[in-house]
């Protein structure tokens, strides 16, 4: 009677463990939308006010159509960092939407642009494994990084 009492127990610490452990990813999970919800604000107001050009380095000095395109490019690549973060984007769905991205030449452009950027900011595993998969569509489709 004993064993199955402290069976128990470790059953509901087991549950409990996991609960907080869910709990934690989802927090981190949350966190990292709200930040994205926030770059892509900065990233609007760049769009709209040329004085806040110089606070994004990368593509300052691009004339304004190129510019745009390189920012509109870099909505689409935080999404797709951040669908694959929070778990809804597979690595298989990821490396279709990068080839898919990589085929036209403003995707090359910008990853060209941003690439080592983006492994330089790489904050853990994730963001390492989602450049790492952005670096081989794009060298699927245009050769070495830096041959443009």
């Amino acid at each position: 009677m004993v064993k199955i009492g402290s069976l128990g127990l470790w059953a509901v610490a087991a549950v409990g463990v996991w609960h907080v452990t869910q709990t934690a990813k989802q927090h981190r999970q949350r966190v990292a939308i709200d930040t994205q919800i926030i770059v892509q604000e900065l990233v609007q107001s760049q769009e709209e006010f040329p004085e806040c050009r110089e606070m994004w380095s990368v593509h300052e000095s691009l004339p304004e159509d190129e510019r745009r395109l390189m920012l509109h490019c870099n909505r689409w690549v935080n999404l797709w960092a951040l669908e694959f973060r929070v778990g809804v984007m597979s690595q298989n769905s990821l490396r279709v939407h990068l080839k898919d991205f990589m085929r036209r030449s403003a995707g090359l452009l910008y990853w060209e642009r941003v690439s080592q950027h983006r492994d330089d900011d790489a904050r853990d595993k994730v963001d390492r494994e989602f450049n790492r998969i952005a670096n081989q569509a794009y060298a699927d489709s245009a050769g070495p990084l830096n041959s443009i």
